[in-house]
């Protein structure tokens, strides 16, 4: 045995501890392309790929299926968007003099 340990992950197991910031960038507007994700996840193309996928297939958001051309040079990149169907959370604060609620998209 030469000490090393390999392990075969997949793009989105490499990048699963980006599904939380992917959904903010997404969330926030700082990210609306693949290629603004890919850039501020500091991933690869792959991995962000496999991250978008996997937050569209829970519903979080939209990966538009054909991406137009942005007038810019290169391949057009998929445009992210937060899915307004999606998953809500309802938050509740109970006081003994009343209460508040939110419902919050994510």
């Amino acid at each position: 045995m030469n000490g090393k340990v390999t392990t075969n992950r997949t793009k989105l197991e490499r990048g699963r501890s980006a599904l939380g910031p992917a959904l903010e960038l997404v969330h926030t507007g700082r990210a609306p392309t693949r290629a603004v994700l890919t850039a501020e996840l500091g991933v690869t193309r792959a991995t962000a790929g496999a991250v978008a996928a996997e937050l569209e297939s829970l519903g979080l958001i939209r990966v538009d299926s054909r991406p137009a051309a942005a007038g810019s040079q290169g391949r057009p990149s998929h445009r992210l968007s937060v899915d307004t169907g999606g998953p809500v959370v309802l938050a509740a604060q109970v006081h003994a003099d009343g209460f508040r609620a939110a419902l919050v998209g994510l």
